[in-house]
């Protein structure tokens, strides 16, 4: 647009004040994502919406992050292949860290991959092949 054009459209998700208090480092947001005429976006009280790009108006608000427990989200989503994936924050605050896909089209949680834990929850598989043997062996994410 050109400089002095009114604006097209704005949106406000009014996140909960309470997740100013939760967050460890500040109240930060680290950007969006633009893909197939939507923007995405996460909230520090631990939402990702969709926005139509055109229009502004919300098409999912997926709710993801729990701050009852200290979890935020101060990522930018990265969208790849029909999935956004969005991480939390909280370390400092002593949460389990995690990487969720969330499906571009509905919001719904595709799958949850966990910092720690076994392998079943950490999403490790079969096809996991590391070099040292230091990384090598079962559910290495329960003791290490």
């Amino acid at each position: 647009s050109k400089p002095g054009a009114p604006m097209k459209w704005k949106y406000e998700p009014n996140p909960e004040p309470a997740a100013q208090g939760v967050a460890c480092c500040d109240v930060v947001t680290r950007g969006a994502a633009f893909a197939d005429g939507r923007i995405f976006f996460n909230t520090l009280d631990g939402h990702t919406i969709a926005l139509d790009a055109n229009t502004g108006q919300p098409i999912w608000n997926a709710h993801i992050a729990n701050i009852n427990i200290g979890e935020t989200i101060t990522m930018a989503p990265l969208v790849v292949k029909g999935k956004v994936l969005v991480g939390n924050s909280g370390g400092e605050m002593g949460v389990r860290g995690w990487v969720k896909a969330l499906d571009a089209g509905d919001g719904h949680v595709v799958w949850t991959a966990y910092n720690t834990g076994p392998d079943k929850e950490v999403l490790i598989g079969p096809d996991f092949k590391p070099h040292y043997d230091m990384d090598k062996g079962k559910d290495l994410g329960v003791t290490t």
